[in-house]
């Protein structure tokens, strides 16, 4: 059983295996887009396709679509890796601990665990690694 961090305010929905199935699908040919289809906006709609809810929900974001952007919106929310804790995932004391779903980082890049794999956004589409290439994982309840 997935345990709730205390400041998740979100739980998967029980379909939440097609969901994701349903989710990788539909991005596996999305071309990377700043502000669209990077990796922190990547793994917000995917925690929104499990939960229903957006999980930077009042975070005050402000639209970005370049590298500078993003850099900057990083800056202030503390790097790709407190972008996980923020939304209230629980940080995983190893990696080989995350399931389908969980959110993982490799290289300061965010994706979404997918099994033994791992998928990120690439320049034409999603792009697959080794869950063991990642050095951080957050749990999505």
């Amino acid at each position: 059983m997935i345990t709730k961090s205390p400041s998740q305010p979100y739980r998967r929905r029980p379909d939440w295996p097609v969901r994701l199935d349903a989710f990788i699908e539909q991005r596996r040919r999305t071309p990377f887009a700043w502000g669209v289809h990077d990796c922190c906006q990547f793994a917000r709609e995917g925690v929104r396709a499990l939960t229903g809810v957006d999980p930077a929900k009042g975070w005050g974001l402000r639209r970005y679509t370049t590298a500078k952007g993003a850099a900057s919106t990083l800056k202030r929310l503390g790097g790709v890796a407190a972008i996980p804790e923020r939304a209230g995932c629980m940080r995983l004391p190893r990696v080989a601990l995350a399931q389908r779903g969980d959110i993982v980082e490799r290289e300061g890049v965010l994706g979404i665990c997918v099994g033994a794999h791992v998928a990120m956004p690439g320049a034409t589409g999603l792009i697959f690694t080794s869950l063991l290439d990642c050095t951080s994982a957050w749990r999505v309840a």
